[in-house]
């Protein structure tokens, strides 16, 4: 018998959910409610049979000989965030403290990993730097020197209060549209015989959105923009067969200097840096008894 532990925010966008007594679902709001958490606090009892646990409480009992207990923590937080959440992560160092122990124990809510993330984003600040400097250099390079424009190119010119309307309508309605359907689309992605889910359905939400915000674009250059004088192909928008596949080449390119070069040798100086006895720390070679 284990001891076991979860993390069920009470707003989660994906997991937590169960099914009344009805058949209809319920939400991760009414999670603690269903049969399967109540079984899974009493251990596999009929829930209907035993009393009703709460979250946030440690539930002990003894199987085979062996005492264990089981703990659901319910943070008042979205999916996302609590993988950025201090009360989160606090509750997995007390969920670790109590089922395994540290050899120096601190207090849970002794956390530095703020740090950490924080220069995290200022990496990937300089991840952002560099593909931009990189794809600059290069145009500057024979191969790809044909994409180069010849001159300044001047941004499209919103003349009046129609410009301005088409303009933020459309950002709004691709907001609204990429809200709407993000609930759904992953619902669908659940039911798909594929490996990765979750990447499925982000995969295919971020196509659908890319298909819409390309038709609202389509409709905004045909209502307003054409009328006034935007000329696709010197805004870079309509190239030539030659130019779009030099295009594909460059983003390639990038793809590779970037999320595989830079990545792969971050990885390579990670690797030789904690090989050192001297970066492991006194605790390297030594085991936690389990």
């Amino acid at each position: 018998m284990f001891n076991v532990g979860v993390i069920s925010a009470v707003y989660d966008e994906f997991f937590g959910k169960t099914t009344a007594e009805d058949g209809s679902s319920l939400e991760s709001p009414y999670w603690m409610e269903g049969e399967g958490t109540q079984s899974f606090l009493n251990f596999g009892k009929d829930p209907n049979e035993s009393e009703e646990r709460e979250a946030f409480t440690y539930y002990t009992e003894t199987v085979d000989g062996q005492e264990a207990f089981r703990v659901i923590y319910r943070p008042e937080i979205t999916h996302a965030w609590s993988h950025f959440s201090a009360r989160s992560e606090s509750y997995v160092i007390d969920f670790f403290e109590r089922a395994l122990g540290a050899p120096n124990p601190i207090a849970s809510d002794n956390q530095i990993w703020q740090w950490k993330e924080a220069f995290n984003a200022v990496g990937l600040v300089g991840f952002a730097l560099f593909i931009c400097s990189f794809g600059v250099l290069l145009l500057y390079t024979p191969l790809f020197e044909k994409l180069r424009a010849p001159e300044l190119i001047k941004p499209a010119v919103v003349r009046d209060g129609k410009g301005k309307a088409m303009f933020w309508l459309s950002l709004l309605a691709s907001c609204a549209f990429g809200a709407l359907v993000f609930l759904p689309i992953m619902a669908q992605s659940n039911t798909m015989s594929v490996s990765q889910v979750m990447p499925m359905g982000m995969g295919i939400w971020s196509t659908v959105c890319g298909v819409f915000a390309i038709a609202v674009m389509a409709i905004c250059y045909g209502v307003y923009g054409k009328k006034n004088g935007m000329d696709l192909a010197q805004a870079g928008i309509k190239l030539q067969a030659r130019k779009l596949g030099l295009s594909i080449l460059m983003a390639v390119v990038l793809v590779a200097a970037g999320d595989y070069g830079l990545t792969k040798l971050s990885d390579v100086y990670y690797r030789t840096v904690s090989a050192d006895p001297a970066y492991r720390g006194d605790y390297a070679d030594q085991q936690i008894p389990l």
